[in-house]
């Protein structure tokens, strides 16, 4: 027989320090209730929860704080400029990455030679990814920081504020300027980040009551438990995810680093903002990113390459449809059919249903082919730029052209007449075919075919 406890906990009241301490106990208060061993007190947690504070709670320094890094937000968008989910609350999808222990230590050296941290290695391959699929050269997300004072490390509660990260992208940015860039953000943001986030949001709105301040719809987060699992001594097996029943954010990428050294990356999508499917190998991708800028942290960011090799193969395997082309001509082809099937219907006119078969064609573009040889010494020489709307007879021209031996060229009739002159000085065309008589300053003899088809 087997029992599943499904466990939800609301992360108002938990976050991954406190879930860490909680699941070590559960395995502990099991351990000791199956040895019959009397439980031990657990001192009831001190919750902490970072929300919106009254403004005469805040010093002087810290509405100041408030409304400095709100000034800094003016003017910039808070969105990932996509479409988007028009809902607060969404049933999110999920991609995840699993980085082996040996690619961890990889990113390690790089941050240590950049004197940044994994976490901003990780983010920085975030938000670049974000910048090439986008296009947006100013992207702003949430990111939770830990407010947890050393000496209650093992107290319950949720102890984070989030913190609005800026990123901005110019043709010349190399992966190492953007870790640069979020080293100084960071700073920038420290003094501030005890301040709740909606102190800093409505002193933006007072500052700017203009300011078109929509929601954040980008987070990235470092956290626990994503998709882990561990056995007791009796065969149980507790399983660990953070996950995101509803999502108020369109795009969230979290990790965390795993029992076994691998750190796990899940993106968290709402369905609205990847109708396209733009971000189904966006794990792929990151991967790829990942390990370019361990080879090389001084690229361009616009210079990464977005298509990996495998899809770069799928491609060429979806486009291996090439064929040998036969030595003989289009005309030649179109004959053998002529000799073959001379009855089949060859072409029908799509607007007025008219048809011919192969040998009612032939017989048209053998006398229209025999009219333009009679206009020239030597025929094969010469170059006609058709200039006709009606697809069928446009077909019947390339025919009889390709059946008097000489070289096509159709041009749009649409186009501007300066688009037209432009051609013709490219072509030098000998003759033009037209479907009616044309009043445009070519200075090119004319043909018209409906008169040919008559």
């Amino acid at each position: 027989m087997e029992n599943v406890l499904n466990l939800v906990i609301h992360h108002l009241i938990i976050d991954g320090t406190s879930f860490r301490q909680f699941m070590f106990n559960v395995q502990r208060f099991y351990q000791l209730l199956i040895e019959s061993q009397p439980l031990p007190q657990w001192a009831s947690p001190e919750c902490y929860f970072i929300n919106q504070q009254p403004e005469n709670s805040l010093t002087q320094s810290e509405l100041a704080l408030a409304e400095q890094r709100a000034q800094d937000l003016i003017g910039h968008p808070c969105q990932l400029m996509l479409p988007h989910s028009s809902y607060k609350n969404e049933k999110v999808e999920s991609k995840m990455l699993s980085l082996p222990e040996t690619l961890i230590k990889s990113i390690q050296v790089l941050a240590d030679k950049h004197n940044a941290t994994r976490n901003i290695i990780l983010q920085a391959l975030f938000v670049g990814l974000l910048h090439r699929l986008s296009g947006q050269n100013d992207i702003f997300m949430l990111s939770p920081v830990s407010m947890r004072p050393i000496s209650r490390g093992e107290e319950g509660g949720c102890w984070v504020n989030t913190v609005i990260l800026g990123h901005h992208f110019t043709a010349d940015l190399s992966w190492s300027n953007l870790f640069e860039q979020i080293i100084l953000q960071r700073k920038c943001w420290k003094a501030a980040k005890h301040i709740p986030l909606a102190n800093i949001i409505n002193a933006l709105r007072k500052q700017k009551k203009e300011h078109s301040l929509e929601r954040f719809n980008l987070m990235f987060a470092e956290t626990v438990a994503l998709n882990d699992s561990y056995r007791f001594s009796d065969g149980v097996t507790v399983c660990e995810n953070y996950e995101f029943i509803e999502s108020s954010n369109d795009l969230q990428l979290l990790y965390c680093q795993a029992e076994n050294g691998e750190i796990h990356l899940r993106l968290n999508i709402a369905p609205t903002i990847n109708q396209d499917g733009l971000f189904n190998a966006f794990m792929v991708q990151y991967q790829t990113a990942l390990e370019t800028v361990l080879v090389n942290s001084d690229q361009r960011i616009i210079d990464l390459p977005l298509l990996t090799p495998a899809m770069i193969a799928k491609i060429d395997q979806r486009n291996a449809t090439a064929v040998a082309w036969p030595d003989h001509t289009l005309a030649q082809q179109f004959y053998t059919h002529v000799l073959e099937q001379p009855d089949h219907i060859a072409l029908i006119d799509d607007v007025t249903g008219q048809q011919w078969s192969y040998g009612q064609l032939h017989q048209i573009a053998t006398h229209i082919a025999n009219h333009l040889n009679a206009m020239f010494t030597d025929p094969r020489q010469m170059i006609v730029m058709l200039h006709i709307e009606p697809l069928a007879q446009l077909v019947i021209a390339i025919l009889a052209v390709q059946y008097a031996g000489m070289i096509y060229y159709c041009i749009d009739r649409s186009a501007p007449e300066e688009r037209k002159a432009v051609m013709k000085g490219v072509v030098q065309p000998d003759l033009l075919l037209v479907d009616q008589p044309q009043m445009f300053a070519l200075a090119l003899p004319q043909l018209e075919i409906s008169l040919l088809l008559e």
